[in-house]
């Protein structure tokens, strides 16, 4: 059944169901087509998906082109300019800045007295209208699919009076103001984590009760600059490494069905799916199964609570040494992947919670960076890392600085569990307010700020 389908106050057009009091125009009939050619000395500007129009130097400095800025298109303030290729793919922005487009693209004016632009540009991005942009796209496959003016013109749209047009695009608006807000406080408090981890691991602070502030200086470090009370081991000598099984992702599954209840940690998961140094086994989701448990010897090595895996190769510096500790095992059949290490204290010398940290503390990480080989992916063999230097507080410090640095990654969580309720919420908004699928309080008087058409 279609949307808002035979609902009191709707009637049936080329966009679905709409309030009755809405119109359901061809874009011809509120975008006019701009051909004027550029002026010299204005930016050059290029159409993306993901960050609108963007200045062409801030995309790609290696993209050159021989065409003048005489020989591009002008964009005004106010104009649509809008990639014939991805238009259906969102690739469309409304200019706030005077400038040139690439005549590859295709730039268009609103009709303001009919339509507010930002709710237009909404429209664009909306699943509705990028269908229709989609369908109105010609092309024998998705990747060479064209919109060309003259067919744009006939994508039908919906339109609410001008009112409301502006009021729905306000709301969007206030959404977009939001997710920006919590994202920049997000980031914020994600530098300054990540200053308290080095100044707490390195020992440059000490927590009350490990230490004073003279212990953090220089006259109270030993002669290899090591806090006072602290002792510097190789790493071989605190962990032992543990079998892991190279499986494939061809190999593995994230259908609980099909899978056989071992689960497999992946590489490339350590350094895009999980975030920060612990994983907990528990609520994480996306742990991959395998598919065939005789995939695996008879008596395959399974993790403990505790065991760290890391990423033996990576394909950027940043990337060395991603690893995080495992908690909440119980009893989860859990194996090391394709392109890990996994190491376990075999000494009691670790505290739980502080193992995934410590190799993310900046003296550490250096050194991986220095014994890593490679040019184009990066790898750390098990022989350097074992001779690895690494520098450990007391255990009471390492539970305490623990407990510190869960509680400021359980705070970062949290904020992106609300970032991404803010985004699914802008979404649902989108959907249904430029559909009519949702009214605005003020405009549920169907009728009253109603608009005529021929």
């Amino acid at each position: 059944m279609q949307k808002n389908e035979n609902r009191l106050g709707y009637k049936k057009t080329k966009v679905g169901w709409i309030p009755k009091d809405w119109a359901c125009v061809p874009l011809g009939d509120v975008f006019s087509q701009c051909t004027t050619r550029g002026e010299p000395g204005l930016p050059v500007f290029s159409v993306t998906q993901d960050r609108g129009l963007v200045r062409r130097d801030e995309v790609d400095r290696r993209v050159l082109s021989s065409l003048t800025s005489e020989e591009c298109l002008l964009v005004e303030p106010g104009d649509f300019a809008y990639n014939t290729m991805r238009m259906w793919q969102g690739a469309v922005d409304l200019c706030i800045e005077r400038g040139v487009v690439s005549p590859a693209y295709v730039v268009c004016r609103p009709r303001i007295t009919e339509v507010f632009p930002l709710f237009m540009l909404r429209y664009f991005k909306s699943p509705i209208g990028l269908y229709k942009l989609w369908s109105y796209s010609y092309g024998l496959t998705d990747d060479r699919l064209r919109l060309y003016f003259k067919d744009f013109c006939h994508v039908p749209a919906p339109l609410p009076p001008l009112p409301e047009q502006e009021a729905i695009a306000g709301v969007l608006e206030c959404w977009d103001r939001g997710i920006e807000k919590l994202h920049s406080k997000i980031v914020k408090k994600r530098t300054v984590k990540t200053e308290l981890m080095q100044a707490l691991l390195s020992g440059r602070i000490r927590l009350p009760g490990f230490g004073t502030t003279e212990d953090t200086e220089e006259h109270g470090k030993g002669r290899n600059g090591i806090p006072a009370g602290w002792k510097e081991v190789r790493f071989d000598e605190i962990f032992s490494f543990l079998k892991t099984y190279a499986l494939s992702r061809a190999q593995l599954t994230t259908d609980s069905v099909n899978g056989c209840g071992i689960y497999n940690i992946h590489y490339g998961d350590l350094h895009a799916t999980y975030d920060g140094c612990m994983l907990d086994c528990d609520k994480e989701k996306r742990i991959p199964l395998l598919r065939d448990s005789t995939e695996l010897p008879p008596k395959a090595i399974f993790l403990k609570e505790g065991d760290v895996v890391i990423a033996d190769v990576s394909e950027d510096y940043e990337g060395i040494g991603s690893c995080v500790e495992l908690r909440n095992v119980g009893s989860k059949k859990i194996t090391g992947g394709l392109h890990t290490f996994v190491i376990r204290d075999a000494a009691n010398e670790t505290a739980e919670g502080y193992r995934g940290y410590i190799l993310k503390e900046v003296a550490v990480s250096r050194e991986l960076k220095r014994i890593a080989t490679g040019v184009s992916v990066h790898g750390v063999s098990k022989t350097n890392l074992a001779k690895a230097k690494i520098v450990l507080p007391c255990l009471e410090e390492q539970q305490s600085i623990a407990v510190v640095l869960s509680k400021a990654e359980a705070e970062l969580a949290a904020l992106d569990r609300k970032l991404v309720v803010l985004k699914e919420q802008k979404r649902f908004l989108l959907n249904n307010l430029v559909t009519g699928t949702i009214r605005l309080p003020e405009f549920c008087d169907h009728g009253k700020h109603g608009i005529t058409r021929k």
